[in-house]
C-alpha cells in the first residue's frame, strides 16, 4: 500500500504544477526525515517488549511515505530513498518477528524449568501466572484446593465463580489484595498468608499462600509462583482455641463483676504446740471442680488479665480478716506482676499490715530482680512480711530465696511428700533448715497429709506446717472463727 501510493501520490502532486516547490523543499526535508526516523528509532529501541520493533517499523514507513510524496521523478534520489526505507521496514517487521519467536522459545524453556524444579520441591500446592494474570501452570493439590477448572472456550484456567475468598477475621478480601495480585503488581514476594476460599456454601478450605515473583532479564515480572498448603485443620484447632479463651475471659470478667470468687481459709500449725498460728488464703471459683484455681490464674494471666484476677480474690480474702482471731497471720498468694501493679498498694491499704503475710508465687519467670525487691522492701517497710513458695521444687525457688531474703521459706509438697520413707528427701530438709537457722527465716512446710511425714518433719527440726492431715481449706462459719484441728492430741 505504501508503495502504491508512492507511485501515485507523485502524478497528483505534478499535476497540480507543484513540482517546482518539491524541488526547493526536497533538500531540505531529507535530513529532517531522516533525523525524525532516527530519533523515533532510537526512542523506539529503548523501550520493551515486542512494542519496539512496531514503533520501529511504523517511524520507517512513514519516512518512507513522506520521502515518497516529495520525490516526483522514478529513479531519483527520493524515490530511491522510499524504496529502501520501504525494505528497511520490511526487514524490521522480520526481525521483530523472529526476535520475538526467539524470545517466546526462551520463555517457554525458563518456565518448563521452573516447572520440573518446583514440582520437585514443593508438596504443596503450586500455581504460576504469567504477566497478565493468567494460570500457566498448576499442579492437582492446588487445583483441589482451589477448585480451579479449565474453561472450554478458551482453555484458560479459572477458579470456580463460587469460590469467594475471607480473612481470618471473616471479612472478604479485596481480589486485588490477594498476595499473588499483590506480587504481580509489584514484583515483591509475599509473605505467608491466610486465605480463607469458599469451595461451597457454608464450606471454608483455609489456605495458606506465600508468594515469589520470577524476573525477566529487564527486571520486570515474567511469573509469580504461588505455593499453597492446605491449613483448615491448623486454622479451626486455633479458633476453637481462641474461642475457648473469649469463653474464658467472659467467665472471668463476670466472676468479678459478681463478686462470684470464694475464699477458703487452711491452718497454719506450730508444729511443737499443735497451736494454730496463721491460715493461707485460697480462692475458689464456680464451675467445674476439675478447673482449680491454678488453672484459672493460669489461663487469667495468658488472657492478660492475670493481675486483675488476683486482686479480685486478694479483696475478697481480706474481706473475712476482721473475722479471724486477730491472733492468727494471713497468707495471701501473690504473682510478681501483680505486686507491682500501681492498685496493689491501694488494697492492702485499708488492712493491718502487721497479720499480713505475701507468698510470692510464680506463673511466670522473673527476669529482672530490681523492682521485685524494690517492692518487698517498701512492704516490709509497712510491716508487712515476705514468704517464698515452692522451696525444694527447683531451681527457681532457691534463687528467689537468696535474691530476695523473705522472712518465710515454705517447702513444697513435692519435698515433704513421703520424706518420712526417703533419706535424700530428708537430707535437703535438713540442710534447708539449717540454712534457715542461720539467715534468720522461718520454715512452713506445706503437704503434710500423715502423721509419719509430720514426725519426721517435727525431728528434722522444722517448726510449722500445713497440710490436709493438720486441716483441710474451709470457710469461714462464723465471726471469730477458730480452727479446730482433727488430730488426737
Amino acid at each position: 500500500g505504501v508503495v502504491w501510493a508512492g507511485d501515485r501520490l507523485p502524478v497528483v502532486i505534478h499535476d497540480l504544477d507543484i513540482s517546482r516547490l518539491t524541488e526547493l523543499v526536497w533538500p531540505v526535508m531529507l535530513p529532517l526525515i531522516a533525523a525524525a526516523v532516527v530519533v523515533a528509532t532510537v526512542g523506539a529501541m529503548r523501550r520493551g517488549g515486542p512494542e519496539r520493533w512496531v514503533a520501529v517499523a511504523a517511524a520507517t514507513a512513514l519516512g518512507d511515505v513522506v520521502v515518497t510524496l516529495f520525490s516526483s521523478d522514478r529513479f531519483s534520489l527520493g524515490w530511491y530513498a522510499g524504496r529502501t526505507m520501504t525494505i528497511v521496514s520490511s526487514a524490521v517487521v522480520l526481525v521483530a518477528l523472529l526476535t520475538e519467536f526467539g524470545a517466546m522459545r526462551r520463555r517457554l524453556t525458563r518456565l518448563e524449568a521452573l516447572q520440573r524444579t518446583l514440582i520437585e520441591h514443593v508438596a504443596g500446592g503450586l500455581v504460576m501466572q504469567d504477566r497478565a494474570g493468567e494460570i500457566v501452570v498448576y499442579n492437582s493439590v492446588a487445583a483441589e484446593i482451589l477448585s480451579l477448572e479449565v474453561d472450554p472456550a478458551d482453555r484458560r484456567v479459572r477458579v470456580r465463580d463460587a469460590v469467594r475468598a475471607v480473612r481470618p477475621d471473616g471479612s472478604e478480601w479485596s481480589f486485588e489484595d490477594l498476595p499473588n495480585r499483590v506480587t504481580l503488581r509489584t514484583g515483591r514476594p509475599q509473605p505467608a498468608q491466610v486465605v480463607g476460599v469458599g469451595v461451597s456454601p457454608g464450606t471454608t478450605r483455609w489456605v495458606q499462600i506465600e508468594t515469589a515473583a520470577a524476573l525477566d532479564q529487564g527486571g520486570a515480572v515474567d511469573f509469580v509462583v504461588s505455593t499453597l498448603n492446605d491449613v483448615t485443620e491448623r486454622h479451626t484447632a486455633e479458633a476453637t482455641r481462641q474461642r475457648v479463651r473469649l469463653e474464658c475471659l467472659d467467665t472471668i470478667d463476670a466472676m468479678i463483676v459478681s463478686d462470684a470468687i470464694r475464699t477458703v481459709f487452711q491452718p497454719i500449725v506450730d508444729l511443737e504446740t499443735l497451736a494454730v498460728v496463721g491460715v493461707e488464703a485460697l480462692s475458689r471459683f464456680p464451675g467445674s471442680p476439675l478447673h482449680g484455681p491454678d488453672v484459672w490464674f493460669g489461663e487469667a494471666a495468658t488472657l492478660g488479665v492475670g493481675t486483675r484476677l488476683e486482686l479480685a480474690a486478694l479483696t475478697a480474702a481480706l474481706k473475712h480478716l476482721p473475722d479471724l482471731d486477730p491472733e492468727l497471720y494471713v497468707s495471701l498468694n501473690v504473682s510478681p506482676d501483680t505486686l507491682l501493679a500501681p492498685e496493689f498498694s491501694a488494697v492492702l491499704a485499708r488492712h493491718s499490715h502487721r497479720r499480713l503475710v505475701i507468698e510470692l508465687t510464680e506463673h511466670v519467670e522473673i527476669t529482672d530482680y530490681g523492682p521485685i525487691y524494690k517492692a518487698i522492701s517498701s512492704l516490709r517497710e509497712s510491716g508487712i512480711k515476705v514468704a517464698v513458695d515452692d522451696t525444694g521444687a527447683g531451681y527457681a525457688s532457691l534463687r528467689h530465696i537468696l535474691t530476695l531474703g523473705p522472712d518465710i521459706m515454705k517447702l513444697d509438697l513435692a519435698l515433704t511428700r513421703g520424706i518420712h520413707e526417703d533419706p535424700a528427701r530428708q537430707a535437703l530438709a535438713a540442710c534447708l533448715v539449717a540454712f534457715a537457722a542461720d539467715v534468720g527465716m522461718i520454715i512452713v512446710a506445706e503437704g503434710i497429709e500423715t502423721e509419719r511425714e509430720l514426725e519426721t518433719l517435727r525431728r528434722l527440726g522444722v517448726r510449722f506446717g500445713q497440710g490436709y492431715y493438720l486441716g483441710k481449706p474451709k470457710p469461714l462459719l462464723r465471726s471469730r472463727h477458730r480452727f479446730a484441728l482433727p488430730l488426737n492430741k
